[in-house]
Order: C-alpha cells, then structure tokens, then sequence
C-alpha cells in the first residue's frame, strides 16, 4: 500500500490464509490536516466511509498492485477480531541471500514475534510481480499485526540487553537485508 494521502490501494496477497485475504488495510488522511493517531472507531465517519466506498475511483491519484508469494507467518484464530493496525517493512534482499534471509527470518524471527504478546500477527512475503529489473526496489514484505497505536509504539520503544547469540543474529539479519520504507496501516473494514 502506498501511503502518500489521500489514498487508499489494496495490498494484494497470495497468503495461504483467509484471514490475509479478506482483510484490506488502508491508510487514509487529508495532506493539510495533522494526522490522527488515536484510531478507534471514530477515526472515520460513516458518511466518509461510505463515499469511499462509492466514489473511491474518482478519487485514487495513483493505483498499483504488489503481488506476493507468502512464506510463514501467523494470524490470529478465526474467532478472534481482526488486528487494527499493520506495520508493512519493505526489504531490499540481494537475491544470492534469498534463501539465507528467508531462513533467518522463519527460522528466528517468526518464534520471537509470536511469543511477544504486543504482535497479533506476522508475515514474510516474497514480492513476485514485475519490478522492471529494478535492483533497488524491494524484493520482500514483514507484515506486523498490532492491536493499537499504543502497541506500535510500545514495540518500537522496547529496548532489551541482547545476549552474544542475538547481536550475531541481528548483525546477520543487517547484512542480509536493508529496510528501504515502513508503513503503517489502519483497518478500516473487514470481512471474515
């Protein structure tokens, strides 16, 4: 998703699970108004809604696409709500590290953040649309699932001693990979 407002594109998925497909995150907000944080229900006027979902065509500046292949990850249950909030990392990947990122990735990362309580959720995802042979452009997706605002920054605050094994672990993922933008992306309507 493309988070230059007003606008609201769909991040298209090839994840396995029904909860990736019939969630759709979007970020919107008017350029001249302060940003509103504190999300809720209110964030978003029935009427607002309702004329995106009537004239969203008449409004989307620049639409686009990004096809992924997913590879791990977690959702919550089918019978519990849907996360409010999505933090999408975009990676660049040399692709001779492809397979030792990935492994990095599902092999540590994946048990950590789901034994952290603060993330409901988690995903890697290759991209495999067309990048016209662009070297610089992002090559994987981390999707992040929070319940909050507050949870985001909670996570983002959070700093921990590291052992020796994690500092090898984190310089390893460093070197294997560069986070080249994050965005962070509010649910505005679901369907299970």
């Amino acid at each position: 998703m493309i988070r230059r407002p007003p606008r609201s594109t769909p991040l298209y998925s090839s994840a396995a699970s029904d909860v990736y497909k019939r969630q759709v995150y979007a970020h919107l907000e008017n350029p001249d108004n302060e940003p509103n944080m504190q999300g809720g229900n209110n964030m978003f006027s029935e009427s607002e809604i309702n004329m995106v979902r009537k004239k969203w065509t008449d409004r989307v500046v620049k639409s686009g696409y990004v096809m992924t292949s997913y590879k791990g990850g977690f959702v919550p249950a089918a019978n519990q709500d849907p996360p409010k909030y999505a933090v999408l990392d975009w990676m660049m990947v040399d692709p001779i590290d492809f397979y030792e990122y990935e492994q990095t990735e599902l092999k540590t990362f994946l048990p950590m953040q789901k034994s952290n309580k603060i993330v409901k959720g988690w995903g890697l995802h290759k991209v495999v649309s067309p990048s016209n042979n662009n070297l610089e452009a992002s090559n994987y997706v981390v999707a992040r699932f929070f319940d909050s605002m507050s949870d985001i920054y909670n996570m983002m605050d959070q700093t921990n001693p590291l052992s020796k094994n994690m500092k090898a672990t984190m310089k390893n993922i460093m070197d294997l990979r560069k986070i080249k933008r994050s965005q962070v992306l509010s649910l505005v309507l679901s369907e299970r």
